[in-house]
């Protein structure tokens, strides 16, 4: 008996399969250099060093003039009631200084200037 060769058929599963193959092998590339992260949720390096606050030099000392500051790089006014007010409470220097230049959030910017509470302290 002479051996033929055997006809290639065309099933459902070969089709299915080679589908899946071609499909798969076509999207690779696309997978692979996908970003991983969406846009969306994408950082971007120099925002957050933007809004990083470098730890304040303990040596520095605040120049006050005519009860005004001018707030520096790292400032905070938690650091400015330790610095200029240490035997008060900085909670309530804080309040004072906020009440004192109409601040509705405890954030201070460099360059940004502020009076400085004088007197007794109205409570």
């Amino acid at each position: 008996m002479v051996r033929g060769r055997r006809r290639f058929r065309w099933r459902p599963a070969r089709i299915l399969g080679l589908l899946a193959f071609f499909t798969l092998w076509c999207m690779l590339p696309a997978v692979l250099h996908a970003d991983p992260q969406p846009a969306a949720a994408r950082i971007d390096r120099a925002q957050v060093a933007a809004h990083t606050i470098a730890p304040p030099k303990a040596s520095r000392r605040p120049v006050v003039e005519d009860g005004v500051i001018i707030v520096q790089p790292g400032d905070t006014l938690w650091t400015l009631a330790s610095r200029l007010a240490p035997d008060e409470d900085p909670r309530a220097w804080i309040a004072d200084v906020r009440r004192e230049n109409h601040l509705s959030t405890v954030v201070i910017k460099p360059g940004q200037r502020l009076r400085l509470p004088v007197g007794p302290r109205s409570r």
